[in-house]
């Protein structure tokens, strides 16, 4: 059940922005304000007032509305607020004097709005963004591979910031029961089992799910109907199970495009990166005859597909260049495929093979080697690319410019060797 606001009344809900999270009303009175910010699911609203009385009255109000849990109201004691820093999405205050801003600032999460009512408007303060805590949007951080966050908050914890489901994995021979985690934007997204931990034979019931990253909140959730039978030993699991390409927005879970089908015909889904506003991944064609092929030495077999890159915003595919990768026959096999601002790199077993991001035109090849049960090792740090080779590491250049239409070749570095 949801509380409405009325329609003519000022909504600091809707002045804030915020789609989801804990809120806090400070001096909540009757708790019809507090009740109403309620707007969904995705909220968890807790008032506070100085004064025991509005708190029973309150906490009845709401009973009233079967909200209780969701909606909740604690007594005030003094200025300090009881939460741990970065840990609220809005506080909505109709006296501003009720608790110091400072205070207000402390509990708020980085993004957080502070919503206080000055003169019959309500007054909407945004906290920033630390230049001291970094995002991991993509598995590895970014799309250049290298999974190393430039953050200086990171540390030894020293307490709960918030606890969730799922509290216990299913069991360590069979799916994991978590197999996706990335945070942006102040939201955490995961792919986890939400099904019973009774046997782990049992269907797994894997779902995409979004919170706020500093409370836990769930924000909006997705369940995938048909995931990947539960009982396969994790080391003969599959580098990626995905079938096709699906853009959410962020904030609603709401589909914005979807690419399934021929257009990610053996999509490989380990192979997935997005910089600015393009998409790219590796689509590999169904076994044929004509598409796969056997190495002399019956270590590898020779895939023909694509490198395809799609346009973040609609979806459209921008360019798709053939491609034949060299795939060892092993558990874990599959390409790797990264990005610069102006380069797409795929590795398979044996290759590292560029293209231009903008358009597709193949730049230049060197050499890759590939790893027991996971993909290549490729990155980019430092103006250069990193693959891994048996007993060497190869470096070469990822920046080959050209200048305009002319492509004149600006720079380009001489390939070295280092051991590992």
């Amino acid at each position: 059940m949801v509380a409405p606001l009325l329609a003519a009344e000022p909504n600091p809900l809707t002045d804030s922005g915020i789609k989801g999270g804990l809120i806090v009303h400070l001096g909540c009175g009757d708790a019809k304000l507090t009740a109403a910010l309620r707007a969904g699911d995705s909220f968890v609203v807790q008032g506070l007032d100085a004064d025991a009385g509005n708190v029973e009255a309150a906490r009845k109000y709401i009973q009233s509305l079967d909200l209780y849990g969701k909606v909740s109201v604690e007594l005030l004691s003094g200025k300090r607020l009881p939460y741990v820093d970065n840990l609220v999405t809005l506080v909505v205050s109709e006296n501003p004097d009720t608790v110091p801003m400072d205070e207000i600032m402390r509990v708020l999460r980085p993004l957080g709005v502070a919503c206080i009512k000055q003169g019959g408007q309500w007054v909407k303060t945004v906290k920033p963004w630390p230049a001291n805590i970094d995002e991991w949007p993509q598995h590895y951080h970014g799309a250049d591979n290298n999974a190393v966050a430039h953050d200086s908050v990171v540390a030894p914890p020293r307490h709960y910031q918030w606890t969730s489901t799922p509290e216990w994995s299913r069991a360590h021979l069979v799916l994991p029961s978590i197999q996706g985690l990335i945070s942006a934007r102040g939201r955490l997204f995961t792919i986890e089992d939400q099904a019973s931990i009774e046997h782990p034979a049992l269907p797994g019931e894997f779902t995409l799910v979004a919170r706020d990253t500093f409370n836990g909140v769930v924000l909006w959730q997705h369940r995938f109907p048909d995931w990947h039978p539960m009982n396969m030993y994790v080391k003969l699991l599959s580098p990626q199970m995905m079938r096709r390409v699906v853009a959410l927005d962020a904030g609603s879970g709401q589909r914005l495009w979807e690419k399934s089908g021929a257009d990610t015909a053996g999509y490989q889904g380990s192979s997935l990166a997005v910089r600015g506003q393009y998409v790219a991944f590796y689509s590999a064609k169904a076994k044929t005859d004509a598409g796969f092929s056997m190495n002399r030495d019956h270590s590898d077999y020779n895939a023909q597909g694509a490198v395809v890159c799609l346009d973040r915003a609609t979806g459209a595919v921008r360019w798709r260049k053939p491609v034949q990768l060299s795939l060892p026959y092993c558990v874990g096999a599959a390409p790797v495929l990264v990005l610069s601002d102006t380069t797409v790199y795929v590795a398979d077993a044996r290759v590292l093979h560029t293209f231009s991001l903008k358009d597709g035109t193949q730049l230049w090849t060197g050499t890759a080697k590939m790893n027991h049960f996971k993909p290549s090792d490729l990155s980019l740090t430092g103006g250069v690319v990193w693959t891994g080779n048996s007993h060497l590491r190869y470096l070469k250049s990822f920046e080959k410019s050209f200048e305009g239409n002319s492509r004149n070749l600006l720079s380009v570095m001489e390939k070295s060797y280092i051991l590992k």
